[in-house]
C-alpha cells in the first residue's frame, strides 16, 4: 500500500493515498460509480469490478522472477 512506503511522496502520491483513505469502507460501490467503473458493468464485467474492490485479502506476495511471478509471502 502506497501509504506505508518510506520516502517523500509526489503530490500526485498523496492525493491517491488520500482518495484510497477517504473511499476505502466503499471500494466497490465507489467503483461501480464512476465512468471507467459503469463502463464495465455496462458491458457486464460486473466480476471484474469486485475482484478490483477486494482489499487485503490475499496471502501472497508476486514478484516477477525471471519470466514468472513468485509468491514471496514468509
Amino acid at each position: 500500500m502506497l501509504s506505508l512506503l518510506t520516502g517523500r511522496r509526489s503530490p500526485e502520491a498523496e492525493l491517491a493515498v488520500a482518495a484510497f483513505d477517504r473511499f476505502r469502507a466503499d471500494l466497490a460501490g465507489v467503483l461501480s460509480r464512476c465512468g471507467s467503473g459503469r463502463e464495465l458493468g455496462d458491458q457486464g464485467f460486473h466480476c471484474d469490478l469486485a475482484l478490483a474492490s477486494e482489499y487485503a485479502v490475499s496471502s501472497a506476495v508476486p514478484m516477477l522472477a525471471g519470466d514468472r511471478f513468485v509468491n514471496c509471502a514468509s
